[in-house]
């Protein structure tokens, strides 16, 4: 049997910008067919992308508006996922389909996969500090792995692997101070790493040989992440950042939908930086983690990560700590 999701929570489910004008998408999310939506009116629609007279996808139907109308039989149905025509007969009880909250925000489309009566969109995890940034310090993308969500998560909370896995970005990491706070919102995992020898990715800002240079990773429970960095002259205060942003939504037990991005709060106009900043990010993201990533899946196979009982290192703490709440929170949400 499948293990389960936690419902009730919010995920990504596309970039603002995968759905055009009366555009669609369909993706398979929580190891659901959806299909996205958005109407003449700009807002976002999603559904089970199946018909429930014959199951066929609606993605594969007409689209009118706020309407889809199934391929096969003719049955039309609105963004809320109400049969509103069947050209055989009267709209029973069951002519209906189930839909999802859906929200639009940061630039992105969210979804809620539990109770709708307790979609609370102030539960989408805070990503608000995007917000004042122009469009040229930010950046994203996308890509399929072939691996368990959690995998990647653990990933992310682990920053020590960047030292071996990512050789290009520096080698501090492992010997670096750890902390791990846990919060209302998730938890957060920080490394500092003093008077170190400045890697190259930080001297466009920080011209200097030697410098005290901070990670930080921000888990918002379930599935986002925000890799804060940044360096300093030695004994400064951090006066910049750069982030990636992680949004890592299952698509099944062993395939995951990752959603990346990239911004900075300096050079904000710099439009080539933030292309070299994207470029650097995907390369390592897809060239780098995502062959680690996908033959640690092959290894672990179907089962869960700790029924192997697995070696835990000090710095897996965070991606321990993380596990258990997500745990904690499956097991208290309604049957």
């Amino acid at each position: 049997m499948a293990k389960p999701y936690l419902h009730e929570a919010w995920y990504q489910a596309a970039w603002s910008d995968e759905l055009s004008e009366m555009g669609s998408l369909t993706r398979t999310l929580l190891g659901m067919p959806v299909l996205l939506t958005r109407g003449s009116n700009g807002g976002i629609a999603a559904l089970v992308d199946r018909c429930p007279h014959r199951f066929v996808p609606l993605s594969r139907g007409r689209f009118d508006g706020e309407l889809v109308t199934c391929g096969y039989h003719g049955l039309v149905f609105d963004s809320a996922g109400q049969c509103v025509r069947n050209p055989h007969g009267p709209i029973t009880e069951r002519a209906r389909i189930r839909s999802f909250p859906a929200v639009e925000r940061y630039g992105r489309v969210w979804l809620w996969f539990g109770d709708p009566d307790c979609a609370d969109s102030a539960m989408i995890p805070d990503l608000s500090f995007l917000d004042p940034l122009p469009a040229s310090a930010v950046a994203h993308s996308y890509m399929s792995v072939e691996t368990n969500w959690l995998l990647i998560v653990d990933n992310l909370l682990d920053l020590t692997h960047s030292d071996y896995v990512h050789p290009a970005f520096g080698d501090f990491v492992t010997d670096a101070e750890m902390t791990v706070d846990e919060s209302k919102d998730g938890l957060s995992v920080g490394w500092i790493a003093r008077d170190q020898e400045t890697p190259h990715i930080y001297r466009a800002n920080l011209p200097s040989d030697r410098s005290d240079i901070w990670l930080r990773s921000n888990w918002l429970t379930p599935s986002t992440i925000v890799v804060g960095t940044g360096a300093t002259a030695p004994g400064s205060e951090p006066e910049w950042s750069l982030w990636s942003l992680h949004g890592i939504t299952p698509e099944s037990e062993t395939r995951s939908h990752y959603f990346f991005g990239f911004a900075r709060d300096f050079n904000l106009a710099d439009a080539d930086f933030t292309l070299l900043m994207q470029n650097a990010g995907t390369a390592a993201f897809v060239n780098e983690d995502k062959p680690i990533l996908e033959a640690q899946q092959m290894r672990v196979g179907e089962a869960d990560l700790f029924d192997l009982d697995p070696l835990v290192l000090p710095s897996d703490r965070g991606a321990v700590l993380a596990r258990r709440r997500l745990r904690k929170l499956i097991s208290a949400q309604p049957v």
